[in-house]
């Protein structure tokens, strides 16, 4: 045997009692606590509601989310599949204690299923995050205006709300929605660094008026919705916007409209020097986007 071997042979040797030691301290910690190792097979649930419930309090997936920088903003994106009309029902209950316990400061919600003119008084997203915001929110919620009241309901499919909490509500400029008014999209603006545009020949014209060299990097966080296919029914989102471009003479397809429109806007704030964070749920892989902006 070389010289080699014999090292080569020692080095396994090592590496054979390191994995050994590491599988004796794994089975240690899983007597100590039995959470550590692979959860066991459970009962099927019938929903993600329901699996969600069923987990152990403070588990999670992926990076531990309880830590939380005191310079940072934490974002959060979730298709809520519709709102109660109540403000105190269990579901906006679970979100309120969500937001909190998570101290999210951007919340962008996607198909909330609200016509919110119709709701009662003090049951609007406004009063939902008195509960929430102690230091200050900020918001702004999308539905079809386009299509008359629904009779005896304050339900409608699609919709989004952009919210900003606390610290982040205080660096909030302004709001806006899907131009159409069909509640594709809802967006905040948040206020960034302001930083000067040369002029073409790359000389600052110090007599220019401030308001035109200045220009803001600010951050546009928009909660978006995009329709599925068709379906049964004119409730429907799809039928909802087809029914509303056929009335304007157009005869777009709702998705295919929708990811062209949504495209323009983020377009219009890239050239206004804005960074654009959007939370879509697009009921699809999107490849015009991923193309457009070279992912």
């Amino acid at each position: 045997m070389t010289r080699q071997d014999k090292r080569d042979r020692i080095e396994m040797e090592q590496k054979a009692v390191g994995v050994m030691l590491k599988q004796k301290e794994y089975k240690e910690d899983l007597i100590a606590d039995p959470r550590k190792g692979k959860r066991g097979k459970k009962k099927p649930v019938a929903s993600l509601e329901e699996f969600l419930r069923s987990l152990p309090a403070s588990d999670f997936f992926g990076d531990d989310h309880r830590c939380h920088l005191s310079a940072s903003a934490r974002l959060v994106f979730q298709n809520v599949n519709g709102l109660l009309a109540s403000s105190t029902g269990w579901k906006q209950l679970q979100i309120n204690q969500w937001l909190k316990e998570e101290q999210v400061g951007i919340a962008l919600l996607a198909e909330t299923n609200t016509h919110w003119p119709s709701l009662p008084e003090g049951q609007n997203w406004n009063d939902r995050m008195r509960q929430v915001g102690s230091k200050g929110y900020y918001f702004t919620t999308a539905h079809n205006k386009n299509r008359a009241r629904p009779i005896a309901s304050c339900s409608q499919y699609g919709g989004c709300v952009a919210t900003v909490l606390n610290s982040v509500a205080h660096q909030a400029k302004s709001f806006g929605r899907d131009p159409s008014k069909l509640g594709r999209w809802s967006y905040v603006r948040l206020r960034g660094k302001k930083f000067a545009m040369p002029s073409s020949d790359n000389q600052v014209n110090e007599a220019a008026d401030a308001s035109q060299s200045q220009f803001s990097k600010d951050l546009v966080v928009v909660a978006v919705y995009r329709p599925n296919p068709p379906g049964k029914g004119e409730s429907t989102v799809w039928a909802q916007h087809r029914s509303f471009f056929c009335s304007q003479g157009r005869q777009r397809d709702p998705r295919e409209a929708f990811m062209v429109d949504l495209l323009q806007a983020i377009t219009q704030w890239h050239d206004k020097g804005c960074k654009v964070i959007v939370g879509v749920d697009a009921n699809a892989r999107i490849p015009l986007f991923a193309s457009a902006f070279g992912a």
